[in-house]
Parts: structure tokens; sequence; C-alpha cells
């Protein structure tokens, strides 16, 4: 049984991510996301293995030095989660899939980067990362696809 790693920040990232899970019935699905009380609540009602990253230093982006140590201290919990085991990994954004995308890069595990439904005429911020470093980028519109020649358009996930 292959293994899946979903990443996703909480929220409509999760709905969405939680929707392709749904479609992975002949894979072991984990799911990484942020820390809340909607996601503690959560990993309670699911199937799914459910891994939680710390979002305490998440609270509004007011400078890049705030960042700068969110996107490393969420870079030291992908190097402790996403081992070897794993044939593959998905994530739906936010930017939480960036260090989890780079540890699968150097790990030469698949990162297929699902872009929001909600992007319909340009990729977000981590969209646009992704589509220089991941293996597979998937938009939700048709029109997305003919802007991006790299990107791919199978329908929406949602």
């Amino acid at each position: 049984m292959a293994k899946v790693q979903i990443v996703c920040s909480n929220g409509g990232h999760l709905n969405e991510a939680l929707a392709i899970a749904k479609h992975l019935n002949d894979h072991q699905v984990e799911i990484v996301t942020y820390e809340s009380k909607f996601t503690e609540d959560l990993t309670n009602e699911i199937e799914y293995d459910v891994r939680l990253v710390s979002q305490s230093h998440v609270r509004l982006y007011d400078n890049r030095l705030r960042l700068a140590k969110h996107l490393y201290n969420v870079t030291i919990d992908a190097s402790r989660y996403l081992n070897d085991d794993f044939d593959c990994v998905i994530s739906t954004g936010s930017e939480i899939a960036i260090p989890f995308l780079l540890i699968a890069k150097l790990r030469r595990i698949p990162f297929i980067f699902v872009e929001s439904l909600s992007r319909t005429d340009e990729l977000s911020g981590t969209g646009k990362i992704a589509y220089k470093f991941a293996d597979t980028v998937l938009v939700q519109w048709e029109a997305l696809a003919e802007k991006y020649p790299r990107v791919e358009y199978h329908g929406r996930v949602v």
C-alpha cells in the first residue's frame, strides 16, 4: 500500500486536502497541518493519521524575520515528519508547503501541488514557488492551465 503525505494549512486548504484524501482509498494517508482547536477536534473525527505543526509563531507576518523564523520551524518539523517511507507528498498550500516541498525534493519524493480553487487567474505565492520546484502542479481552473505551460488541469477537487 502506497503512503501519501498531504500537507496543508488549516481552513479551506485543509478542506480541499480532505476532498483529495477521500479519493486515495487504496493508500495510507497522513495529513500534516497547523495545530488549532479545529484540527485537534478533527483528529478524532477522521480516519487518517494527522500530525500537527505548531502555529504559535505564525501570527501576522509583520516582518521578514518572523516569516523566516516560521519557515525555519516548519522546516524542522518537515525534516522529522517527512521520511523516505512516503511514496508521494501532496499539498494544497499555503506556506506550510514550502519546507515540505524542499525536503521532499532533497529526499527524491515526488511532490504534487494542488492550487486552491480560489485562484482563478493567477498562481498563489506558494503556487509560484511550487511551479518552479514541484514535480506536478495541478490547477482547478482551465484559464490557469492556459497561462502556465507546466501546470495541469483535470477539473476541480471540490
